[in-house]
Parts: structure tokens; C-alpha cells; sequence
């Protein structure tokens, strides 16, 4: 990287290496001083406010191509101050540089892959030469040179609401320079907010005994998070979506599901993230034709992860429908979520930072080692228009810290969250929120007793590749783990999908993965084995899996005269045990879902009674 050295013996040109410390810095600048016997002050601007200082890499300092440096020099008074003050500088920098780094050192934590790519970005947008440009093709000036990924103009330009999370991050790195105190440029550590007093406080009894400036949280403005930690959600492919929306179109019933896959880069928005899902994994739960109630605890969740682990993949948000025909048989859903209802009710918005609040986003930025989190949710309900569409969201990190210091509730009008009051248990702090009236003016309204809950949301963008190439590629869906009235998950099932595609394509599926990790035959070896065969299509690989001793064991059961139940991934009876007690499923005439038990007089679902 060329940079130029402006000095009081004039101006000249340096190469330097971003990942080179201060000191060769200090060092190549001697080499081209006429008068060795100086000492020299490194910074960023003429006033020596933002001081390079030995011991730190010069990229901490983004310091971009053809940027002054510039260089105070100090005459040597005699040999001992040649020998002496060096030294006492290098100390006292020291000093400055471990007092800074102490004060703010966050624990050490394992950062997200996506976290140590972006890192090494340095996220400038490149610019063409302009009308305003007067120089040769190779040359830069103001009007064409890169510019940060937090300009505001090119993001005004582009109409991004949202910084992604690493440009937000060098925003207040480079904002920090401008005002640090102690020269050094180092970020003060990212703090989520705190709503609770704080404990232990002197010179009082303890709340609400007492309770003063220091220790009572101060009062919140609720405003849009101007940054978020994902800004964007690809499903890799639309069969995703079309199995897990099948559910509702058999039976009128809502359907929730975790959503697995991995975060990358996004090259949409300066330094962005991006969540591209290939799975969804439905746990147990009761569906209604207005609701979903989980199954809690899911005891077969460990393993979900460890299939998913096994894959290269992580949990990254959940999905759930809203839906409701129109009742005109226009094959149109209900619009219930729109500008003038509301988009994710207070009871979602509890339930994603819950959500959010169990699946922290490592960051070597924060005191605790964590900052946000990644998690998404994604709605599946009406719009303006009456077709089925996706909407994805994330609350905010202020949302996050009201739920867990428990200073909100759910309100019986979903467009509205409550603010608890005060109690002998609990201080809550004042909360307000900006709107603009009638007049179209700016004012500020206290929150309690409500507050709408747009100010808690932070919106993604969502979408499909142009180009798909899914993770799993079998052309047939394997039965669906805890569907009830669907196809029965025995090994019966797993033999069918074996017998009718090739073995790669045919264990390309995460549902028949999550049947054969269920059935417990396979060595952890094997498994894996069979992972990579479903994700990597190697012949090679499929080779070692056909002669895997417990594969071959597989092999045998499911080709012997009699399959037996085993223990299958969401319960259910076995076909064969199904057919021995004559329990033949009925299908409902109102709400056509499949009764399995054939005594029900009544649809267990809607309750509408059985015609015979």
C-alpha cells in the first residue's frame, strides 16, 4: 500500500504492508530522513491527536491507499537523550497501550466463521472515475477514490435502512479515533443495555430502601436499531418452503419450524450476513387452526443438532405460518399483517428475544464476549395482495434486554407492548418513544402504560437464489418427522427411499438423515460417512459407506421378510401394527385432516363429528 509521509523536510512516498508493526513504519521513515538524529511523532493529522503508536499493527489505524501521514520531527538534544528518551517513550507508550487494552479486554471467545472472514475485509466501495474526475486512467482523487461502508450518502443512495453489523462495528472504530483519549484508537467495548439497579450501591440501603443516580438505570428512548446482525434471508431452495407449507394445505393447521444452515457472506450490502437455509426441522407440537403450542422440552433436539453439526450446519432461526383462507375459494389467504395492524405481535416479539436471547452472537468487541445474536424469525402469512409470502424479522437488542430484565409484557393488543409498573421487587426505568403527530411534528410520549411494537423490529430481506443449488438434492421428500396423520417414519419408509433412487441421492434428505441417526444403528464413523455422502456425492465415498460394517447391518434389517417398528422419529404406530388392529384413518369433511385412530367419533382436531 503506497502512503505519503509529510514532514518538516517535505513530502515523500512510502510502501508499507498493513500487517507490518508501527516500528517499520518508524524505521522506513529514518531511512529516507537526511537528519538521523531526530525523534518522531507518527500520526493520522497535523495536531497529533491520533497518534500511531509502536506496538500495534498499522491496520488497526485503516489507513487507506495514498492517505497523508505525517510526521513531527525533534531535534536530539545529546547522546544520553538519544539513548534515554526512546526508551522512556517506548515504556510510557507500553504502558498507555496495556492500561488501554486491560481496561477494555473482553474475555476470549470462539468467534462465527462469517465473524472471522468479514473481519479481514476492510469493507471500502469501490468507485469508477466520475464526470468530475481530471486525472489519467490510473489515477485517484476524491470524487473516485473508495469510500467506507458506513457512507452515509451511498447508503441514502441505495436506500439501506440498516448498517450490516461490521460496518457498524468500523463506524464506531473510526469514530473512536476521532475522540480517543488515549491515542490509541481502540473500540470501547459494545455494552448491551442494562435495565436492572445495580447491586451493592454505598451510601444507601438497599432498593427500595434506597436507590440513587448510580445505581438506577437510566431512562430509555426507544428509536430503530440502526444496524442489524443478519441483512438477509435465502432459502436454497423454494421446496423448503412447499413441504413445510404442505402441512397447512392438508389440514388448515398452523406449523412451526427451526430453520438450519449457515451464515455468509452478502455482497448486496457493504460487509453484510446473510443466513442461507437448507433445512427445517418441525419439533413436536399441537397445531390448531389459530395456533401452535410446542412440545417442551424437545428431548430429540440434541440429536437434530448433532445431525446438523455433522453437516456444516447451525440453527439459524425458526419459521411459523399465520394463515387463514379467505373463504371466497379463490385459493387467497387473509392480509392480517400490514402498516395499520401490525407486523410481529408483543407475544412474538417476547417469544424472538427469548429465542435471540439463547443464541448469543460471540464478539471480541463486548465485556461479556457476547453482542446480539443471529437468530432470525420468519413469518409466513398474508399479504396486501392475498398470496402466501415470507417476511422475516429480528428484534432489536434494546427488545432483548427488556425481556430478559423482564420490564415488558404481552399485550392483549398485538400491535402493542406493555411496560411493567414499578414494585417493592422491581425499579423500571422510564421508557419513551418518538413519534410524529398530526402536524407532522417530532414529539416524545412516556411508553407506559404501552408502546407500539415497530420500535422493537428490525426488518430483513428475504429471497431465493437465481441460480439454486440446494445442500440436499433428493428428488423425493422423506416423510416428515412429527406430522401425525402423515406416513408413518418406520424403516419401511427409509427402505422405500433406498429401493427407488441411488444411494447419494436417496440419503440426500435431512429427514431420512434424522431417521437413520434415530435408529441408532450406525457407528458415529458411519454416520458421518453417511453425511458426506448426502452433501459431497463422491463415488469414492459411496464405495467405503457400501462395505461400512454397521451400514451393512442397516442393510440386512432392511431387507429381511419382517420390518419391525423401530422407536420411529415422532412416534406413530408402524404400518403392519396398524393394520393388525384394523385402525384405519378417516378423513375429516370440514377441515380434511387424517384421523389415524378409527374409533374417534369426532375430528381431533376440529371437533367436527364423524359422518359414517
Amino acid at each position: 500500500m503506497l502512503v505519503r509521509i509529510r514532514s518538516n523536510e517535505g513530502q515523500s512516498r512510502l510502501d508499507i504492508n498493513e500487517d507490518d508493526d508501527v516500528e517499520v513504519l518508524e524505521n522506513k521513515i529514518y531511512e529516507i530522513l537526511s537528519n538521523k538524529n531526530v525523534d518522531m511523532t507518527i500520526s493520522l493529522d497535523p495536531g497529533k491527536r491520533n497518534v500511531l503508536i509502536k506496538g500495534s499493527l498499522i491496520k488497526e489505524y485503516d489507513i487507506s491507499e495514498g492517505q497523508i501521514i505525517h510526521v513531527s520531527l525533534v531535534k536530539r538534544e545529546d547522546s544520553a537523550g538519544t539513548s534515554n528518551q526512546p526508551e522512556q517513550s517506548k515504556q510510557s507508550q507500553a504502558a498507555l497501550v496495556s492500561s488501554s487494552v486491560e481496561v477494555n479486554k473482553a474475555p476470549e471467545v470462539e468467534l462465527m466463521e462469517i465473524d472471522k472472514i468479514l473481519e479481514k475485509e476492510d469493507g471500502l466501495i469501490k468507485r469508477g472515475k466520475s464526470q468530475f474526475c481530471r486525472h489519467e486512467g490510473k489515477g485517484m482523487c476524491e470524487y473516485c477514490m473508495p469510500i467506507e461502508p458506513y457512507d452515509q450518502n451511498y447508503l441514502n443512495e441505495h436506500k439501506i435502512k440498516h448498517l450490516s453489523f461490521h460496518s457498524y462495528i468500523k463506524k464506531l472504530i473510526a469514530e473512536n479515533k476521532a475522540t480517543s483519549k488515549n491515542n490509541k484508537g481502540y473500540l470501547p467495548p459494545l455494552e448491551d443495555q442494562d435495565f436492572k439497579i445495580k447491586p451493592n450501591c454505598s451510601g444507601h440501603l438497599p432498593y427500595p430502601k434506597g436507590i440513587c443516580s448510580k445505581c438506577q438505570p437510566s431512562a430509555v428512548t426507544l428509536q430503530s436499531q440502526t444496524f442489524r446482525m443478519v441483512d438477509h434471508v435465502e432459502f436454497d431452495s423454494s421446496k423448503l418452503i412447499d413441504n413445510f407449507l404442505q402441512f397447512w394445505r392438508n389440514t388448515g393447521c398452523q406449523r412451526f419450524g427451526y430453520l438450519f444452515g449457515k451464515y455468509m457472506p452478502y455482497s448486496e450490502i457493504p460487509l453484510g450476513v446473510k443466513a442461507v437455509v437448507s433445512a427445517i426441522y418441525e419439533p413436536p407440537q399441537e397445531c390448531a387452526i389459530d395456533g401452535i403450542q410446542l412440545e417442551l422440552p424437545d428431548n430429540k433436539m440434541d440429536q437434530v443438532l448433532s445431525v446438523a453439526k455433522s453437516l456444516g450446519l447451525e440453527i439459524v432461526g425458526m419459521i411459523y405460518t399465520d394463515l387463514f383462507d379467505n373463504g371466497k375459494n379463490e385459493q387467497k389467504v387473509l392480509c392480517k399483517r400490514h402498516a395499520n395492524s401490525y407486523f410481529l405481535s408483543s407475544a412474538e416479539c417476547i417469544f424472538s428475544a427469548e429465542a435471540q436471547l439463547e443464541h448469543p452472537t460471540p464478539c471480541k468487541y463486548s465485556k461479556t464476549g457476547y453482542f446480539g445474536s443471529r437468530f432470525i424469525t420468519c413469518v409466513i402469512s398474508g399479504n396486501e395482495n392475498e398470496d402466501v409470502a415470507i417476511s422475516a424479522y429480528q428484534v432489536s437488542n434494546t427488545c432483548m434486554a427488556m425481556v430478559r430484565d423482564n420490564i415488558v409484557d404481552a399485550c392483549i393488543e398485538p400491535s402493542l407492548m406493555l411496560v411493567r409498573e414499578t414494585s417493592n421487587e422491581q425499579y423500571i426505568p422510564d421508557v419513551f418513544y418518538k413519534y410524529k403527530n398530526k402536524y407532522d411534528i417530532l414529539v416524545q410520549e412516556s411508553a407506559k402504560p404501552s408502546f407500539p411494537t415497530e420500535y422493537l423490529l428490525v426488518t430483513l430481506t428475504h429471497g431465493f437464489p437465481q441460480d439454486p443449488n440446494p445442500l440436499f438434492k433428493s428428488s423425493k421428500t422423506f416423510p416428515i418427522e412429527n406430522r401425525i396423520g402423515e406416513a408413518s417414519e418406520d424403516l419401511s419408509d427409509l427402505k422405500k427411499q433406498l429401493d427407488n433412487l441411488s444411494l447419494d441421492e436417496a440419503l440426500s434428505d435431512f429427514h431420512a438423515l434424522l431417521r437413520i441417526k434415530d435408529s441408532d444403528i450406525l457407528s458415529e464413523d458411519d454416520f458421518n460417512l453417511v453425511c458426506k455422502v448426502a452433501i459431497n456425492h463422491k463415488e469414492s465415498d459411496v464405495q467405503e459407506l457400501t462395505y461400512s460394517p454397521s451400514w451393512r447391518t442397516l442393510m440386512t434389517i432392511l431387507n429381511s421378510s419382517d420390518i419391525m417398528d423401530t422407536t420411529a422419529f415422532g412416534g406413530g404406530a408402524s404400518a403392519s401394527t396398524s393394520q393388525a388392529i384394523g385402525n384405519e384413518p378417516w378423513q375429516c369433511e370440514l377441515c380434511t385432516f387424517i384421523n389415524t385412530d378409527s374409533t374417534l367419533e369426532a375430528c381431533s382436531i376440529c371437533g367436527t363429528p364423524r359422518s359414517h
